[in-house]
């Protein structure tokens, strides 16, 4: 496992806004919008910037948006990035997108028998709308239930220590759930009907894994501008809605010994960028 040291950490900030400064070129071209999101935006209203132990950069986008990315994005991201989706890097685990920095090398431990590009990283999650009758305890079991079949379908290593009865019964798991096409399971990861115009319901993401939240969608726009790092960047404007569901109480700094790096990393290599 790789440490990442305090320096190689400030490094890697440097590097992660630039990869942030090229979303937004590219957002602006296509002329679509991000957020920031989970860590970043609770940086951002906490710290005017990241959270100091934080190591990676979270945005969202509104489905339709984030749709439109996935299929012009790659057409006008420079050279020195790449814009990684489910459909060009079929064996990565992520069901949604993230923006590399090409030339450089951050392998999670998790996907250290994983082939792919592999360098530093923006995380971009898709924000769906459903409707205000929606079953939501229904839905919140679907998106976990939906997140921890593809997570099996394309991992057959698990995050943490399994015992041998365990692992094996993940492994069999996996052997059958790549018999699955990807695609069948990420439908099922978005809401199918879009919202209307003064639409009366809800947005979620339903790409977070065991975290469920669900905020008013006529209350996340306008959005709010905040600032991260020196930038004017934007915020859903029921942030503050968000981050109570999300970390609780998020204005109270955690334990000492909880500020960390929250990502296990068996490669750290900045290529040409190192310092």
């Amino acid at each position: 496992m790789h440490e990442i040291t305090p320096e190689n950490l400030a490094r890697l900030k440097e590097l992660e806004l630039c990869v942030l400064d090229e979303l937004r070129r590219v957002c602006d071209v296509l002329g679509i919008r991000f957020f920031l999101d989970a860590g970043t935006l609770l940086g951002a209203i906490r710290h005017q910037g990241f959270i100091p132990w934080d190591d990676d950069v979270d945005v969202c986008m509104i489905r339709s948006d984030y749709d439109r990315l996935m299929q012009e994005g790659p057409e006008v991201v420079s050279g020195r990035f790449f814009l990684q989706t489910p459909s060009n890097s079929p064996q990565m685990p992520a069901s949604y997108m993230k923006l590399r920095l090409n030339g450089t090398s951050m392998v999670e431990a998790t996907l250290s028998n994983v082939g792919g590009n592999h360098g530093i990283w923006v995380d971009i999650f898709p924000f769906d709308y459903f409707d205000a009758n929606t079953n939501v305890a229904r839905l919140r079991r679907s998106e976990a239930l939906w997140g921890k079949m593809f997570d099996l379908r394309q991992r057959k290593n698990p995050s943490e220590g399994l015992s041998k009865v365990r692992s094996i019964a993940r492994g069999l798991i996996h052997g059958l759930l790549k018999l699955v096409p990807r695609g069948c399971i990420l439908s099922k990861m978005s809401m199918p009907i879009p919202p209307t115009d003064g639409a009366d319901g809800f947005m979620s993401c339903l790409h977070y894994g065991s975290c469920f939240f669900w905020i008013k969608w006529s209350d996340a726009f306008p959005p709010a501008e905040v600032i991260f790092e020196g930038r004017k960047m934007l915020a859903l404007g029921n942030y503050r809605d968000y981050l109570e569901q999300v970390y609780g109480d998020w204005q109270k700094l955690p334990p000492v010994a909880e500020r960390t790096p929250h990502h296990f990393v068996t490669t750290f290599d900045l290529g040409d960028y190192a310092l």
